[in-house]
């Protein structure tokens, strides 16, 4: 038997803008993707600095008896 052909074309596949005719999404998607990594990651990754050199600056504690 088999799978039935499927009607994807290389263009449906590849998601050039120009073929699919819908540029501007592909735009607010690039635009997202960046607002992401800036307002996401560089905070995230910023307080993780922090974290860590209050950690390593911190006193040891004392031993227990």
């Amino acid at each position: 038997m088999g799978f039935p052909r499927s009607k994807l074309t290389a263009s449906t596949l590849s998601g050039n803008p120009t073929e699919s005719g819908q540029p501007e999404i592909v735009a607010v998607g690039a635009l997202r993707t960046l607002a992401g990594q800036i307002l996401v990651t560089a905070p995230v990754a910023i307080m993780a600095a922090v974290q860590y050199f209050t950690t390593i600056n911190s006193p040891m504690p004392t031993p227990a008896k």
